[in-house]
């Protein structure tokens, strides 16, 4: 039986002598309050050295998040951006940007990208008029699925 563990690399490194959640690979791995100390890379790799596709988490202590999927998502299906502004739990009218370039402004049903595909695939961001804006997050795209048996909740 092949056993899958989750792993991490992360951007930054922890203040000494703190014990870190997911810091032993396990099958499952569950971050119950978190810091921006906890973004970073996540994948799960088994016994032979398999890896799934990697997961880039972002925490913030901003105020405005970026609401996407952390997993991969599957090609043709269609993917829902939002922005949230932390301090309302709301979704306001935003403008979004992909690799930096402006896609322009959404209101609040957010941004919609309909069958998507690897071209969609990038550094989404958005921001919101007088509250600020998000860290950039990365949106994959895959073809087939990928990485079961390995989870990462926050």
């Amino acid at each position: 039986m092949n056993t899958w563990r989750v792993m991490r690399k992360l951007y930054q490194m922890s203040p000494e002598n703190v014990p870190e959640a997911c810091s032993n690979p396990a099958p499952s791995c569950t971050i119950h309050l978190t810091f921006e100390r906890h973004s970073g890379e996540y994948w799960c790799e088994n016994d032979e050295g398999e890896r799934s596709r990697a997961v880039n988490i972002s925490v913030t202590a901003g105020p405005v998040i970026l609401n996407i999927s952390a997993q991969p998502v599957k090609e043709g299906s269609d993917v829902t951006l939002r922005c949230i502004n932390k301090n309302t739990e709301k979704t306001h009218i935003s403008d979004f940007y992909k690799n930096g370039s402006h896609l322009g402004i959404y209101y609040k049903t957010g941004l919609t990208l309909s069958k998507v595909s690897k071209s969609d695939e990038g550094l989404y961001k958005c921001s919101i008029s007088g509250a600020g804006e998000s860290p950039e997050s990365w949106l994959a795209v895959f073809k087939t699925k990928e990485g079961e048996g390995c989870y990462i909740l926050l």
